[in-house]
């Protein structure tokens, strides 16, 4: 029986690819988003810093989030919270 290169399974709610040795890791968009969404919600308390933001929303590196945030609104969590009133 021929295997394939690329097995997929399901590990703790987040996509695993993994071809050999090399793990791709795909996080579950919802969850993301809700991330995003609460950490909206933290940046209106202009004392929090940035990366503590990050840390309460579970990313552990402040620039990965950033680059997240980035993606899912279109400016940096900096900028958000500059708009905000």
């Amino acid at each position: 029986m021929a295997r394939s290169n690329t097995d997929s399974r399901r590990l703790g709610g987040a996509a695993v690819l993994y071809e050999g040795r090399d793990y791709l890791w795909q996080r579950p968009p919802y969850l993301t988003t809700i991330r995003i969404e609460k950490s909206k919600e933290f940046l209106a308390d202009p004392s929090l810093m940035i990366y503590t933001v990050s840390e309460m929303v579970g990313y552990e590196n402040p620039r990965y989030f950033s680059r997240l945030f980035k993606e899912a609104l279109g400016c940096s969590p900096q900028e958000y919270r500059n708009q905000l009133p």
